[in-house]
Order: C-alpha cells, then sequence, then structure tokens
C-alpha cells in the first residue's frame, strides 16, 4: 500500500508568466505540466520545504513565498497509484538568467534533469495540456 506524500510547490511568476516543468509519464507517454517543487522531508515544516526544494532544483533562493493553499491530487503515474496533499505557493522570479531563457533546466533529487519554460495561462491553455496537480490554474485565477 502507498502512503500519501505531502509535497510543496511553487509557481514562480515574471511579466504574468509562470515556470512550468513539461514532463511525460513513462508509462503511457502522456505529457503534463508542473510547477518545480518536491517532497517534504519528515519533521521539514512546509515553508522551509520550499525554498529548500527551489534552491535544489533551480540553485536560487526564495524569499517570501507566498502560500496560496492546499490541493489534494490522487492520480495514476508510471502504472502506479499516487496520492499526494500539495502545499501551493507562489513567488516572484528576480533572477534574469532564469527568466530570460527560453528553456529552464530543473535538476531533481535523483540527478534527473527536466525541461521548465515560461507560459502565460493562454499558452497553457493552447498548449491543451493537463496542468497538475488539479486544480493549480484555478487556484492561481
Amino acid at each position: 500500500m502507498s502512503a500519501i506524500r505531502p509535497k510543496v510547490v511553487c509557481v514562480l511568476w515574471y511579466a504574468e508568466r509562470m515556470l512550468l516543468i513539461r514532463a511525460t509519464d513513462p508509462h503511457d507517454g502522456r505529457s503534463f505540466l508542473l510547477p518545480p517543487g518536491g517532497g517534504v522531508e519528515f519533521g521539514e515544516m512546509i515553508d522551509d520545504a520550499i525554498r529548500r526544494e527551489l534552491f535544489e532544483e533551480l540553485g536560487i533562493p526564495i524569499e517570501n513565498p507566498r502560500r496560496l493553499g492546499m490541493l489534494e491530487n490522487v492520480f495514476q503515474f508510471n502504472g502506479r497509484p499516487e496520492h499526494e496533499l500539495v502545499f501551493i505557493y507562489d513567488a516572484p522570479c528576480p533572477f534574469p538568467h532564469l527568466y530570460e531563457a527560453e528553456d529552464v533546466e530543473i535538476t531533481e533529487s535523483n540527478g534527473e534533469k527536466l525541461n521548465a519554460r515560461w507560459y502565460t495561462i493562454a499558452d497553457v491553455a493552447k498548449s491543451g495540456l493537463p496542468v497538475f496537480p488539479t486544480g493549480l490554474l484555478e487556484l492561481l485565477i
């Protein structure tokens, strides 16, 4: 039996664009978008976890991330059921090396490299890709 996983994500903003990772489920090849973030470690406060995750994945310190809420996400990934409680944050991105780049490399804790890009809400709609966690876009609007 799988456990419910606490997770934090942060929508980084620059000029009405948000940084989203395009990922693919290796089981079925389905692509989707999600903000950077990751798991909360045992004993770690979620406000600390979001700062740690963004530093690990992007190499940037995030000051004053704003907690927007929490979404529950139940889904299938890599052929397995998953269940997450996702704490959503947002923050402005004051780092030109990130917002001036067309592609931003995200480094996962397992060393995997993922590609992120800057999207407007309209860009996301045009892409036709789902955004996870479910309900994220509604929380942002």
